[in-house]
């Protein structure tokens, strides 16, 4: 099970558009996620430790986000903005 998701990981993925990390140890995501500018689908379920996610406000293409099975408690307010057109 992954428990990090390092910043280099994060550099040779930048072009991806789906990304599933389900049913991993992840208990932060870091700053660096906020790279994957093309982000359209995001699978966190499962990660129980998982507390935070404000970081996910900068994705602007992000479309679909799965969070079942997590410690999130409350959506930040920064995740619903709109795409721009």
């Amino acid at each position: 099970n992954l428990s990090t998701i390092s910043d280099e990981f994060i550099q040779g993925v930048k072009e991806v558009r789906v990304l599933d990390m389900e049913r991993n140890n992840i208990p932060s995501l870091p700053r660096s996620l906020a790279q994957l500018t093309r982000l359209c689908l995001l699978n966190l379920g499962g990660n129980k430790n998982l507390k935070e996610i404000c970081v996910l406000g900068d994705l602007k293409y992000l479309e679909i986000l799965i969070l079942n099975d997590t410690g999130i408690e409350k959506i930040p307010q920064e995740l619903g903005r709109a795409a721009p057109n």
